[in-house]
């Protein structure tokens, strides 16, 4: 299940086989929102806030989508070109960076770096360095890195250079 309030006051659900519910705070009503599967799945593992007013992102079991909090539309975000002829890539985290790049943590394909604007993707994976291709979480530091949590411990993504350092029980 996740939580999350919009600048509205509505507090958005999103449920294992239900897809994505919205709370009216005031009236206590809960309303299923009914989507395209195809846009938004059954399993939504996160709601976030987008850096377009009036926007949240949507994390599911069919990849990323993002929806206007008034007329209830949604689009898929495809961040990953290769995503579009195959299976759909479960996105697990989010994290927006500036208005336009989002780092997208997924359940099997690793990390994305993805620009809104130019549609330009870096991919990171095991190739790269990450221990996994699961990522739960994405944290930025102070110092431009991205910590990633992972299914193998935790990584340190240097942003500028690439480079990643990863962390496992050994290190404490």
């Amino acid at each position: 299940v996740s939580l999350f309030q919009d600048e509205t006051g509505y507090i958005w659900i999103g449920t294992s086989g239900g897809g994505v519910n919205r709370l009216n705070p005031a009236t206590g009503k809960i309303t299923r929102i009914v989507q395209n599967e195809k846009i938004i799945g059954d399993i939504v593992y996160l709601i976030a806030a987008s850096s377009k007013k009036g926007k949240v992102l949507i994390g599911s079991n069919v990849g990323l989508a993002e929806m206007d909090i008034h007329n209830l539309q949604s689009k898929q975000i495809v961040f990953n070109e290769a995503a579009k002829n195959s299976a759909p890539v479960p996105v697990l985290s989010i994290y927006n960076k500036t208005d336009n790049e989002l780092w997208v943590g997924t359940e099997g394909d690793g990390l994305y770096s993805y620009n809104l604007l130019t549609k330009k993707t870096r991919h990171y994976g095991i190739a790269e360095g990450l221990p996994n291709d699961v990522i739960y979480g994405i944290l930025p530091d102070a110092k431009n890195n991205l910590w990633l949590s992972t299914n193998n411990g935790l990584s340190q993504l240097q942003v500028s250079s690439g480079k990643i350092k990863n962390f496992d029980e050994s290190d404490g």
